[in-house]
């Protein structure tokens, strides 16, 4: 008896295999991403890989499109730039390889600005899409046993607070959240409606933005937005519902704050392809819509590729690929952090210096 209990006196065993979820196939991994277009320019404001049976999860994406263009929860997506052939909203997965976002009909705006990064995006308060306003009523997968366990791997050991909105973005989460904390903490950023315990390598990731937490079919689960085709991550979360995440009536607002930190890495090859775009800032807690050069364009995606990093290697001191030096004056620097923060700017830009002189 006790030497079957110990395997026969065996002490070393085999390694692992590499990890994979009971329920999913070992397929190839996706090879071809579906592009989401702005008709107005006919240019692609991001792409997504077919990692949900081929294609893409159709709710999912349109609320990405409509954060882009100022929470506009009535958009639609189209088959052709002039909006004659819309998707039916039963149509659950998007497999076509171009899509189209509209935001009115009849098409009268085809060249609607774009709302650039997390910091400049509007919280929509007593707004929320469809598709988020019920995850208070989800049937979540109950709670395991014991609060510390990682709500996506059921891991105990490692495990840490992961915060929703992160604490690099403190002056957005004190502009826009703090009125969904029901709390007396001084800090209010660190609250239990703001965090998830996950495993510390999987905290990495999610700070990383590669993926976000959605609401689909009545449940939440991982959805995989900016991993590497085939990636483990990939492989092993995405589309997995979560274990039951604490909520006291607002856990749809910081889920939705978050997944909107992760679209608009999305949207940094659109900022960055040499062109002028029409954008919609947020200053001063106004907004405005101005056309902005190619240059600012790429400032802002590259305040958002450095995104809660050391500020050694802050976007207000890399280089442009056709802007010769680093920016590396304290004055412009400046005005960078100020702009891209959504304040207005103190010291003297090129561009409303050029404007001045017209």
């Amino acid at each position: 008896m006790a030497s079957n209990e110990h395997n026969n006196g065996r002490i070393v065993y085999s390694p692992y295999a590499p990890p994979s979820h009971p329920e999913k196939s070992q397929l190839c991994p996706p090879s071809e991403h579906i592009h989401i277009k702005h008709p107005g320019s006919d240019s692609t404001l991001f792409t997504l890989p077919r990692l949900d049976s081929g294609g893409i999860h159709h709710e999912t994406v349109r609320t990405a499109c409509a954060i882009l263009d100022d929470n506009r929860w009535d958009g639609f997506l189209t088959l052709d730039k002039h909006g004659e052939h819309p998707v039916p909203k039963a149509e659950t997965i998007l497999r076509a390889k171009i899509y189209y976002f509209h935001t009115s009909w009849p098409l009268n705006d085809l060249g609607y600005a774009v709302t650039p990064t997390f910091e400049h995006w509007r919280f929509p308060h007593d707004n929320l899409p469809p598709s988020w306003r019920d995850i208070a009523s989800f049937k979540q997968t109950s709670r395991p046993e014991s609060d510390n366990y990682c709500r996506i791997t059921q891991f105990e050991d490692g495990v840490e607070d992961a915060h929703l909105v992160p604490s690099a973005e403190r002056q957005w989460f004190n502009n826009n959240m703090t009125a969904y904390i029901d709390s007396t903490r001084a800090d209010k950023l660190k609250d239990s409606d703001n965090r998830v315990r996950l495993r510390s390598d999987v905290h990495s990731v999610f700070d990383a933005k590669r993926f976000a937490i959605v609401p689909i079919d009545g449940r939440l689960v991982v959805y995989c937005m900016n991993t590497k085709l085939g990636s483990q991550v990939e492989r092993l979360y995405h589309g997995v519902e979560l274990h039951r995440i604490r909520d006291s009536g607002y856990l749809g607002h910081f889920l939705l704050a978050r997944f909107a930190y992760t679209v608009f890495e999305r949207l940094r090859a659109w900022l960055e392809s040499n062109t002028s775009r029409k954008l919609r800032l947020r200053v001063d807690n106004a907004t405005r819509v101005e056309i902005c050069s190619p240059e600012r364009c790429w400032r802002f995606a590259q305040y958002t590729a450095y995104q809660g990093k050391s500020r050694s290697v802050s976007p207000k001191k890399r280089p442009h690929p056709d802007a010769g030096a680093a920016v590396d004056s304290d004055d412009e620097c400046q005005w960078v952090e100020a702009e891209f923060r959504g304040r207005k700017r103190r010291r003297d830009d090129p561009e409303v210096t050029q404007r001045r002189k017209r």
